[in-house]
């Protein structure tokens, strides 16, 4: 069998899920002189869903802006949502709502959007009707004026009658203090983050929302409505052409506004199938669209963007439990394996420890394994075996400074590979005589980069059951693990806070030396009952552990929950790395009246303790919650603490069925990318820029990004089988990788050029799937031309060129390779590129 990384019943390990329908549609603005950009649109229809891939907003020589995505539901809100506020007298015509974003002011009604945008100084002022009027003609900037310019987006043919309905309410209050009578005030004003108009045409409401540099429009179709209907027109623009390329081409006298061509395709049990959509220019200069033949039972989605997604397995039962990012955007995955072949799966290379299978026995256990994908997901560059005869497995993976995997887990082989000096290199306990087995025993392994070695590897146990559950590599080289154990003597040093085991299974953290042949320091944790450490986040010289206590006895130090809450509670714990006598520096209980765990712990940038796990408490404790109460039989949840285990946050995520969430990473920004499994038909934070917005299946995998001002957006991904996340990696600049389990073959994989396109085969494989998020391009003058650079890694985006004079051409690639440097792709071009603006656009597979 597949052994559960918790190790306890009541661990959820797949459930059940829904589905959904959409059309969206998406712009974005380009102004070549005044280096400005906003995003206009997304229609989604329970039928059919049509969505524009969005283009970047241009950048000039000494500017820098976020750069929207032009992808397949690539989660779009990682600048400040825009928040809506009811529109006061001094709107312009007959505009509900106002919200601010970055280099513009928007006004919307159900007819459409008054757009007011921040042009260059000296650049043409826009319209001088009643609307631009009251808008205001001009705003003072520094070192002079700044024209406003009018656009207005207009539905032709829409029913403008109707008031909007604010939906998604925000934190905060608007307070508008005019005049000297305080009777004329308004105080306590909501902000939403969207707006709904119902029936702007016959069976189809207009949505807008967006954030930041971008403004979205969602038409939502009901069922039997026509999407034809929508037809969209532009005022006060010179021209709309449709290029080759499919886009439009909207000549302003501001700059070009340049719209791609749309891209569509609907979910079918076979996975997205792609579905034929394009502009139409009618003679009347409105713009409609052209779909081409498609099944109406089922959603149409134009323009959802994933990096990749593939599985990752063979022909027995697959299982990836961790993964790991490097600074090309390589990964790293590690897990468990019952096959002997890998003939789906597309391997560049075989030159690694092992090759071929080592041992253990079908429906049992097998083999540890790691491998390492390329940055664009389309092959595995390695892929090793890890273990002996018997039973094997990896749990977690972490890399170190020179670019080696250091993998934890448990073995039961006797032939386990270690090196010399290991600190135990033969699993101490006896052999069962029922199953004829040793106990389980831990592992550390440390491989070359390129897996044809093994570096270090040591085994870590006592005379009983033992497994490393989680790890991190300091820079030094030191590695610090934790797992649970039912050993009375394991080779740990122990400390006041708990000299030698508790009894039952007890946690435990242990730090290493580099080569594997010294224990530091390290000490048990637990009381009588059954506790397990799951997660270890290591900051500022102290490691802070993690997990599942039973025990009414745990041993609490400057607690912030002193007594159990229920049957099992979460706990964590912080560990002074320097040890010494008073090396546990604190400990606490986490959790409510019933049955709560804790999985996994990552540090965000300053210095603050994400936990994730399953509660199924009614009482859970909460602090500044996106989510104040349990809705189903168990929920996720999400927590921060302080360094000195205080808590900060605490939030439920899930739905009406059973959800947890298995890892979480937080990236330079602060944005936290927490992963599990979902089988709720609705969750929090699901919408319109979601991957995936229904669940699928008897459980989905569940994705979801908390930005530091506590948006939150969550996304489904699955097939009618069950889908498990287990590991979330973010790299340097933001992206997010997951891996985990799939028990269905119609896993929905990006393109059938990924590493493995089709399933394995057994009863299980693992996946790695990626999302991409949106790079920070940015452009400044340095000796003979001009560099243009963006977050790394993010290979998958070509830089394109247009003059700015006029601003008519057509973009080009740039046509020079980008390095990687000081964490950036750069782009350095001749001197003539100062007189150019750039953009990024996603290069699909």
């Amino acid at each position: 069998m597949i052994f559960p990384r918790d190790g306890w019943t009541g661990g959820t390990h797949g459930r059940g899920v829904c589905a959904a329908l959409g059309m969206a549609l998406g712009m974005a603005f380009v102004a070549g002189g005044g280096g400005w950009g906003t995003t206009v649109g997304a229609m989604r229809i329970p039928e059919v869903s049509l969505s524009m891939p969005l283009l970047s907003a241009s950048v000039r020589v000494g500017e820098r802006a976020p750069l929207p995505v032009a992808g397949s539901g690539v989660p779009q809100r990682w600048s400040l949502p825009l928040a809506f506020e009811p529109a006061d007298e001094r709107a312009p015509g007959d505009a509900g709502y106002i919200a601010r974003g970055d280099g513009y002011t928007v006004y919307v009604t159900g007819g459409g959007a008054l757009l007011a945008l921040s042009g260059g100084s000296g650049m043409a002022s826009g319209t001088s009707d009643e609307a631009g009027q009251r808008a205001g003609r001009r705003e003072r900037v520094t070192g002079g004026e700044r024209a406003l310019h009018l656009v207005r987006l207009r539905f032709e043919g829409a029913e403008t009658e109707g008031e909007g309905i604010p939906e998604g309410p925000m934190a905060g209050r608007v307070h508008r203090l005019r005049g000297e009578d305080p009777s004329g005030w308004q105080t306590g004003g909501g902000r939403y983050g969207r707006v709904r108009y119902t029936e702007v045409y016959p069976g189809i409401d207009v949505v807008f929302h967006g954030h930041g540099r971008e403004l979205e429009y969602d038409f939502v179709v009901g069922p039997g409505s026509d999407p034809g209907q929508a037809r969209l027109r532009f005022d006060g623009v010179s021209g709309v052409t449709l290029g080759e390329d499919g886009g439009l081409r909207i000549e302003t006298g501001v700059g070009m506004v340049h719209q791609r061509a749309p891209v569509a395709f609907q979910d079918g049990p076979l996975g997205r199938e792609s579905v034929r959509v394009g502009y139409r220019i009618e003679e009347d200069g409105a713009i409609g669209f052209e779909l081409g033949d498609y099944d109406r039972d089922r959603t149409l989605v134009i323009d959802p963007i994933l990096s990749y997604a593939t599985f990752l397995g063979g022909s027995g039962v697959d299982q990836c439990w961790d993964i790991a990012v490097d600074g090309d955007g390589s990964v790293w995955v590690a897990g468990e394996t019952e096959s002997a072949s890998l003939s789906n799966l597309r391997i560049l290379s075989t030159n690694t420890w092992s090759p071929v299978f080592l041992g253990g026995q079908a429906g049992i256990g097998g083999d540890a394994f790691v491998a390492r994908l390329n940055a664009d997901g389309t092959a595995v560059e390695w892929f090793t075996y890890l273990g002996g005869s018997d039973l094997d497995g990896a749990f977690t993976l972490a890399i170190g400074a020179g670019g080696e995997p250091v993998i934890g887990g448990f073995t039961s082989s006797t032939n386990f590979p270690v090196t010399a000096g290991a600190v135990m290199s033969a699993v101490p306990g006896l052999t069962n005589r029922f199953t004829g087995r040793l106990p389980l025993s831990g592992f550390v392994t440390r491989l070359t980069a390129d897996g044809s070695g093994i570096v270090s590897s040591t085994l870590f146990g006592g005379d009983g059951e033992d497994q490393v559950i989680d790890l991190e590599v300091l820079e030094d080289g030191r590695v610090v693990a934790v797992g649970s154990t039912t050993s009375t003597n394991l080779p740990l040093p122990g400390t006041t806070l708990q000299a030698g085991a508790g009894g039952g299974t007890d946690a435990f953290l242990v730090v290493l030396d580099g080569a594997g042949t010294e224990v530091l320091g390290g000490g048990y944790l637990g009381g009588s009952g059954r506790d397990s450490a799951e997660g270890v986040a290591v900051w500022g010289g102290m490691a802070h552990v993690v997990g599942i206590t039973a025990s009414t006895n745990f041993p609490v130090r400057r607690a912030w929950q002193s007594e159990p809450g229920g049957q099992a509670d979460g706990f964590v714990a912080g560990y002074r790395l320097a040890g010494g006598a008073e090396a546990w520096e604190y400990a606490t209980y986490f959790g409510g009246g019933e049955n709560d765990y804790a999985y996994r712990g990552r540090m965000g940038p300053t210095g603050e303790l994400w936990v994730v796990g399953e509660t199924g408490s009614t009482n859970f404790p909460t602090l500044g919650s996106l989510q104040s109460t349990n809705a189903g039989f168990i929920d996720g949840f999400v927590a921060r603490f302080t360094e000195a285990g205080t808590l900060v946050s605490s939030t439920y995520f899930g739905g009406g069925a059973v959800d947890a969430l298995w890892d979480v990473a937080v990236d330079g920004r602060g944005r936290a990318h927490v992963v599990g499994e979902s089988a709720s038909g609705t969750l929090p934070g699901v919408g319109e820029g979601s991957l995936q917005s229904t669940n699928r299946g008897a459980a989905d995998l569940v994705l979801a990004w908390i930005d530091p001002d506590g948006t939150l957006l969550t996304t489904y991904y699955g097939a009618p089988g069950e889908e498990v996340a287990y590991g979330v990696a973010a790299d340097a600049a933001g992206n997010t990788y997951v891996t985990g389990r799939v028990l269905s073959p119609l896993f929905p994989v990006s393109s059938t050029n990924v590493a493995q396109a089709t399933f394995g085969g057994g009863r299980t494989d693992g996946f790695v799937l990626k999302v991409v998020h949106e790079p920070l391009i940015e452009a400044a003058r340095v000796e003979g031309g001009v560099e243009v650079s963006w977050t790394a890694p993010n290979p998958g985006f070509v830089l394109e060129t247009a003059s700015a004079l006029g601003g008519a051409e057509a973009w080009a690639p740039a046509g020079v390779e980008a390095e990687v440097r000081n964490g950036r792709h750069v782009v350095r071009l001749p001197i003539e590129a100062a007189d150019c603006v750039f953009r990024l656009r996603w290069e699909r597979q």
